[in-house]
């Protein structure tokens, strides 16, 4: 028995190895995960250095209380471990440790699926829970303790719980769970998403080191209306609320947008109507025009100005803009170049005046000078 629980220990420690080196060159620590969900909350995915060795499954608090080791800090402790681990497999091997103490139930599940479980990505997020415990307390439940619940689901319909706390504006991971699939999951959820308001992840913001700016990737409504869908099943079994007002807002200020642009393209081509028909250049100044709409504009004011636009001879009107343009812009420079010469003039003059001022001083001292000289060679009798 102890030889096989030695063999275990080896094989877990060895993922482990593995698992922490992963996240090390990956850089988690210095990434951040801007996530927005449906209904109109947000928060900031990061992860704690601290929470790996209980996202892993191993138990910290048994493993210091051993004193086989020197680190008190959970990931120190945890990388004190996978270096020295003789220490503990040599009481395994005397039975004075049970492997049961040291990992969790799920260890096999939670090293397997860590990968995925500590990233938050869009395509395989079911629901986002922003978790109030009070409705779990008014039930007479035990509530978690944590401020969020995310639950995906990976390919081979394994589902994986995150639940993370709010921490100094940032949202980390401090516990995990792996379910084999919904069967398994079902009498956890009931009692877990009863009454509580649950969401779509509907973006994300990668904020990484890697990154030279942040990314953002969005669901496609197509894609939102399939993760709803599929949220119908949770409000249905579990009692749950199916949160979309964020979302919601969204679209109907997008809706707004939309309707004021397209009035703008209504006022704008009433003016061109109008314009062509009382044989009148279109003024484009005071529009908001897009570029597809002033290209459209210079053509029918070529138009109206000559009577045809394929007439090689004629100097278009938007050619005569252009030029405007030009000579305005050019105007502009002269007159910059014009204030700058005025400027310098000015400093010449104030230059001169001193050096004025320094000759007269000049003069004055020798003639006082001149006049010691006289008195000196000429002395008064």
């Amino acid at each position: 028995m102890a030889l096989r629980e030695m063999e275990q220990f080896n094989e877990i420690i060895d993922k482990i190895k593995y698992l922490i080196n992963w996240y090390k060159y990956n850089n988690y620590e210095n990434r951040c995960i801007k996530s927005f969900i449906s209904s109109g909350n947000s928060f900031n995915y990061k992860i704690n250095r601290d929470n790996i060795a209980h996202l892993l499954g191993v138990n910290i608090s048994y493993i210091t209380s051993t004193r086989l080791f020197t680190n008190t800090s959970s990931f120190e402790l945890l990388c004190e471990l996978c270096q020295n681990s003789y220490r503990l497999s040599s009481k395994i091997k005397d039975n004075e440790i049970k492997i049961s103490n040291i990992f969790s139930k799920q260890i096999y599940k939670k090293l397997n699926n860590f990968k995925n479980n500590i990233n938050i990505n869009l395509a395989n997020t079911v629901l986002v829970c922003k978790y109030d415990r009070n409705k779990a307390i008014n039930q007479g439940l035990t509530p978690r303790n944590c401020d969020f619940i995310i639950i995906k689901e990976t390919e081979d319909d394994t589902l994986l719980e995150l639940d993370l706390i709010l921490k100094n504006k940032f949202a980390y991971p401090v516990s995990s769970r792996v379910y084999e699939n919904m069967e398994e999951a079902e009498s956890v959820f009931k009692k877990l998403f009863s009454y509580q308001d649950v969401a779509i992840l509907s973006s994300i913001i990668l904020d990484y080191d890697d990154y030279t700016s942040e990314k953002k990737i969005y669901l496609s409504e197509e894609q939102k209306l399939d993760k709803i869908e599929k949220l119908e099943n949770y409000r249905l079994k579990y009692n749950c609320y199916i949160d979309v007002t964020g979302d919601f807002k969204y679209y109907c200020k997008r809706n707004q947008t939309n309707k004021s642009i397209e009035k703008n393209n209504y006022d704008i081509y009433d003016n061109i109507i109008m314009s062509i028909m009382e044989g009148n250049i279109i003024d484009t100044s005071k529009l908001n025009l897009t570029e597809q709409q002033l290209s459209l504009i210079n053509a029918i004011n070529d138009s109206i100005m000559f009577g045809s636009n394929n007439d090689n001879n004629k100097e278009k009107y938007s050619s005569l803009q252009a030029q405007l343009k030009q000579l305005k812009e050019t105007n502009r420079e002269l007159i910059d170049r014009n204030n700058e010469l005025n400027n310098n003039v000015k400093s010449l003059k104030e230059e001169n005046n001193k050096l004025q001022i320094k000759e007269e001083k000049t003069k004055e001292l020798v003639k006082s000078i001149n006049n010691a000289i006289d008195l000196y060679n000429n002395p008064i009798k």
